[in-house]
């Protein structure tokens, strides 16, 4: 199969109807989980909080446009691992 036709593939309406008869985990989200939540969503605004000093040099010698340069490969680096996370689902 081409590229292409992955792209495009669909799933026969048997299997969709298995699907929604099969038991799923229940959904919550325990004490852990909501303090793993906070916890992440406070670290990772730091990379908007702080993108303004980090390219002027007000805290050190300032990287100009190295930085953007840096986010685009952090970005992209994201996207793969994103991608091999989705292959896993």
């Amino acid at each position: 199969m081409g590229a292409l036709d992955n792209m495009f593939r669909t799933k026969p309406l048997a299997v969709i109807h298995a699907e929604e008869k099969k038991e799923e985990l229940p959904r919550e989200l325990g004490l852990w989980d909501l303090i793993a939540i906070g916890i992440g969503g406070t670290v990772g605004s730091g990379v908007f909080a702080t993108t303004g000093d980090i390219i002027s040099g007000a805290l050190g010698g300032g990287a100009g446009p190295a930085a953007f340069i840096s986010w685009t490969l952090a970005g992209l680096s994201c996207i793969l691992s994103g991608f091999a996370y989705m292959e896993l689902s």
